[in-house]
């Protein structure tokens, strides 16, 4: 509550500004998020880079610069459009370009799509809709319930309804247009990572929705591209025809008749928007900045003192350090421990809350003691990492083969990935991590291992095959969610969890001896298993990642306090079950 009443008052005290200085904060705002560096500055310029290749380096970065200025005065002109009279909003809008193509679509009786992109102003467009056009409109709620409360208090005062994205208000939205009425709907927004299609974009594949083809379809509605522009002094809002009703691709006519508006002013476009976040399976990823250098800067520091300590403390003294460290994530319930325990919660739901929460405890103290060792992990000589594990069992399913190692985050993954650095020619299937500190000091102990890494892409899988035909050892963590379309939800712990297919693909493909490889923390020391899959190379992927997650929960379940319930191993879920983690 106290969020949503410091969020009102701060849009009360700026509202009491006019359009022209709230613009003039706008721009200096842009100005602070471009020379800070800032990452909606960074995704700027990529979208930039993606989308206007034909530009020189200087002429991407002026537009850049440009649109960032433009975003910044959009943010600060929503509070204007929120909470300024609704007349004085209206009297703004100064012209009105091209209105008779709505008029005569209007006339068919078959209803109207407002396609209203990221361009200009989205929120002042919706006083005119509503005014003259009785828009029903479609809007993502925001994640604080008061904060969006108040929002749509706000929007409520434009004329336009708002309905929400789920299916009543598909069928709110469907039931205007069969009425011959008007909705809005914001096209260039990535739909759910598993909805959509690829379609082209400025000449780049983007996750687009089909759901405004699918109004088309049922409706045989007209379509319109509606912006809201800004001015000098106010705002002119112009329609263009999306001929999708008649169009061989609705959803590509619908992003030529985009690209088209955003080229009038493609200083005005919201490129801070990760447009092309979600990739086709195997494509390279976007968004992939370093963090800022101040950052790193502190993470390098803090790593510095972490391994520096870490290698000092003896084995003796990590279970002592680890059980108050594990406290304090349970006192101030920071995310590793709440992200455990709902894990354990959704995936042994028949258990007692009791059971659960004792499992937590546990599998949170045995990640510290992990983490605890890894200093030593990396940094002790090869002379003396033999000391490091008791001993190693089942090397006899790796011999005279290639061999695909999973290494789950079970027990000390680090300990099985520098033996397997030590004694086979080893290549990684490598996911970076977030933190660019902690990313760029993994890569370097990876090479101190002697292990080499190729990334989640078609290009990295395919080095990764070629490593497999020359007869050497490939490894990759089977339970860590891939973030491109390369999944699919196969049952882990009676839980649909999105599982890498490239693994099923090599064992399709390359018929590979498949271990799993876990570092198994014991009262006598750490003893490093590999356990050999049994698997059918015939089957269908699905099949063949059925077989994995089958025979990896058996794994669990033998050490399961030692495995990592911290991840977030179920963050992307079907479209129809709710979100885990929020």
């Amino acid at each position: 509550m106290f969020k949503a009443q410091l969020f009102d008052i701060s849009l009360t005290i700026l509202s009491s500004l006019s359009l022209l200085w709230l613009r003039r904060i706008g721009q200096v705002l842009g100005l602070v998020l471009w020379y800070s560096r800032s990452r909606m500055a960074l995704v700027t310029l990529e979208n930039i880079q993606l989308c206007f290749p034909d530009l020189s380096a200087t002429q991407q970065r002026r537009l850049a610069k440009k649109s960032l200025t433009h975003t910044s005065e959009t943010i600060l002109e929503t509070i204007f459009a929120w909470k300024a009279d609704r007349q004085l909003c209206l009297d703004s809008i100064q012209s009105v370009e091209n209105e008779s193509i709505v008029v005569d679509a209007l006339r068919r009786g078959k209803g109207v799509i407002f396609v209203i992109p990221h361009l200009g102003n989205w929120e002042m467009i919706n006083h005119y809709l509503g005014e003259h056009y009785g828009l029903t409109h479609m809007a993502l709620p925001f994640s604080h319930s008061a904060i969006n409360k108040l929002i749509s208090g706000y929007r409520g005062r434009t004329g336009t309804k708002f309905v929400g994205v789920g299916s009543s208000g598909i069928k709110a939205q469907l039931h205007v247009l069969r009425q011959g009425g008007c909705i809005g709907t914001m096209p260039d927004q990535e739909p759910t990572v598993y909805s959509g299609t690829f379609t082209e974009f400025f000449g780049v594949n983007a996750l687009t929705t089909t759901l405004i083809s699918g109004y088309v379809k049922k409706t045989e509605c007209d379509t319109m591209i509606a912006v809201c522009k800004r001015t000098s002094d106010g705002f002119t809002i112009s329609f263009s025809p999306a001929e999708m009703r008649t169009a061989d691709d609705p959803s590509l006519e619908m992003n030529n008749a985009i690209v088209s508006a955003i080229s009038k002013a493609p200083e005005q476009y919201l490129w801070s928007y990760k447009r092309f976040r979600t990739r086709e399976a195997g494509g390279q990823e976007r968004y992939q900045f370093p963090q800022h250098p101040v950052r790193v800067f502190i993470e390098n520091v803090l790593l510095a003192i972490f391994f520096t300590v870490g290698r000092l403390i003896g084995p003796s003294l990590k279970e002592p350090l680890a059980a108050p460290i594990a406290f304090i994530f349970r006192l101030f319930h920071l995310k590793a421990w709440r992200v455990s325990t709902l894990n354990i919660a959704a995936c042994f739901p028949s258990m007692l809350s009791d059971e659960q929460s004792a499992l937590a405890r546990s599998s949170l103290l045995e990640h510290i003691k992990t983490g605890l060792e890894i200093p030593q992990t990396w940094y002790r000589s090869n002379d003396h990492f033999a000391s490091s594990y008791v001993s190693v069992e089942g090397l006899e399913h790796m011999m005279d083969k290639a061999t695909l190692v999973l290494t789950p985050p079970l027990g000390n993954r680090e300990i099985v990935m520098r033996y397997l650095g030590e004694h086979f020619y080893s290549m990684e299937y490598y996911h970076p991590v977030p933190s660019t500190a902690l990313d760029r000091l993994i890569r370097k102990q990876r090479t101190r291992m002697g292990i080499s890494l190729v990334e989640h892409t078609s290009q990295g899988l395919e080095q990764l095959t070629r490593h497999l035909k020359q007869g050497n050892v490939a490894t990759l963590c089977p339970d860590q969610q891939p973030r491109l379309r390369g999944g699919e939800f196969i049952s882990f712990f009676g839980m649909p969890a999105l599982t890498v297919k490239a693994m099923g693909s090599i064992l399709r493909e390359q018929s590979p001896q498949v271990v799993f490889g876990i570092g198994i923390r014991e009262l006598s020391g750490i003893r490093i298993h590999f356990h050999p899959l049994d698997y059918n190379a015939k089957q269908e992927i699905t099949s063949l990642l059925e077989s994995i997650n089958e025979q990896l929960e058996k794994i669990i379940a033998t050490h399961i306090t030692q495995y990592r319930w911290a991840d977030k191993r179920l963050n992307i879920l079907p479209p129809s079950m709710k979100k885990l983690y929020e």
